[in-house]
């Protein structure tokens, strides 16, 4: 199976850091036609040499994988996870006493047998010291995270009564970027979670799913009419107070 993104990252970096393929391959102890295999998408490091790749290049493992997570094109979480591990100088048990658990669930993490809950992931991220949604879209977990940020949203923004064209200002982003963490097609970065929870007047566990909205009493049973309703009827309440001010000036 070929993995497009990555020969696109490894020979970007590879170039970056002013490397031919000879030197690179030297580096790592493995021939030249090995690294010619992974620059085509022929084929893809260990674990091992990714996180040796990363090294020699000064760069971290997860530029050097698929930015969009596809568990599908040769690179999946556990050796994802074992790389940067390795980046990290963490053996097995050490990474196991830092999280919390079993030699044997970082085992069977990095065979592929079995993958973290999501109550993990952001220990995961802390200890080895990458991105959760980079370890959630190689677990096939972001989508869950997405909807559930997508919902939460939508909800906290109408409670305080604005638009999602004021939110976006307020973030000083573009009002099609904030659409897409409200349709689900992204989420928000940890510092713009952050942002939008002072902006939403809730705190991030709020948007990620730690705790359920406080809903006033007439928004209980929420639906998808509900939302669109509440959403055309701020809309409307906004146009009528900009009215009144016209009209008072």
């Amino acid at each position: 199976m070929r993995n497009n993104k990555f020969k696109f990252n490894i020979k970007e970096a590879r170039f970056n850091a002013g490397f031919t393929q000879t030197e690179l391959a030297n580096a790592l102890g493995v021939t030249q036609s090995t690294v010619t295999y992974w620059e085509n998408g022929t084929n893809v490091p260990t674990s091992e040499n990714i996180a040796k790749i990363a090294e020699i290049f000064g760069c971290r493992i997860d530029e050097l994988y698929d930015d969009e997570g596809d568990t599908a094109v040769g690179y999946g979480f556990s050796g994802f996870f074992k790389a940067l591990r390795l980046q990290a100088g963490k053996s097995v048990e050490e990474t196991a006493d830092a999280l919390g658990v079993s030699k044997g669930a970082v085992v069977a993490w990095e065979k592929g047998e079995s993958v973290p809950a999501k109550k993990f992931m952001g220990n995961i991220a802390d200890v080895l010291d990458c991105k959760e949604a980079d370890l959630l879209r190689k677990a096939g977990m972001l989508k869950v995270v997405q909807t559930v940020i997508s919902g939460n949203l939508k909800v906290r923004r109408l409670k305080v009564g604005i638009l999602s064209d004021e939110v976006s200002k307020m973030m000083k982003i573009s009002q099609a970027k904030y659409s897409d963490w409200e349709n689900s097609y992204s989420v928000p970065s940890e510092i713009e979670l952050e942002r939008l929870a002072d902006v939403l007047e809730c705190t991030v566990d709020d948007l990620t799913g730690g705790s359920k909205p406080e809903l006033p009493s007439e928004m209980d049973g929420i639906t998808d009419a509900f939302i669109k309703a509440a959403e055309l009827f701020v809309k409307t309440l906004k146009t009528r107070q900009l009215a009144r001010k016209a009209s008072n000036e």
